[in-house]
């Protein structure tokens, strides 16, 4: 934060890069009011810079603002954010936080989208997961299940929590035996 506050103090030639580091580095040290700040700067000089925006968005969330978090990253989407996985994702969570789980669901689903072909990388088990519980928490238990089986097949090391969900799903189905077994 120090070197890119004194690169901009000593006008360095690329003030809206060292704007954009400054606000990242705010973020990563949980600054948030200052760091959506810097991101406000960034987005005002250059209005199309989706990086910016999803940034911003994500601080947002972060500090609980979630429903202007996801009108944030939702336009990084529009100016053709880069990894639209971690997008989707994210916009999938603040739905969960705000408990319009529909459109969660649905941003787990765009998700998955990206992420299925290399679950390895992308840890599409917590995608199938949240994506279980948002079912979960719109009385949809049958599709929850589902999606726990499904986290649970594509990562077997990180099943203990799918395991724990999908045995709650099986109590609200009345499946007690398959409940006591996860």
């Amino acid at each position: 934060v120090q070197d890119y506050e004194a690169a901009l103090r000593n006008h360095y030639s690329d003030a809206l890069y060292a704007t954009y580091r400054l606000a990242m580095a705010r973020y990563n040290q949980e600054d948030y009011e200052n760091a959506i700040t810097d991101f406000n700067e960034v987005i005002e000089r250059e209005p199309t810079d989706a990086n910016a925006y999803y940034w911003r968005g994500r601080t947002k969330m972060d500090s609980g603002a979630y429903r202007q978090g996801i009108n944030d990253i939702l336009r990084a989407l529009e100016l053709g954010y880069d990894a639209p996985e971690y997008a989707y994702f994210f916009l999938a969570k603040a739905y969960d936080e705000v408990e319009d789980y529909d459109s969660a669901i649905e941003n787990y689903t765009y998700s998955l989208e990206y992420t299925t072909e290399d679950c390895e990388t992308y840890y599409c088990w917590i995608d199938y997961n949240n994506r279980g519980t948002s079912h979960y928490w719109s009385g949809d238990y049958a599709s929850a299940v589902e999606d726990y089986t499904r986290a649970i097949q594509a990562n077997p090391e990180e099943y203990p929590l799918a395991l724990k969900n999908r045995g709650d799903a099986y109590v609200e189905l009345d499946k007690m035996d398959l409940a006591l077994s996860d």
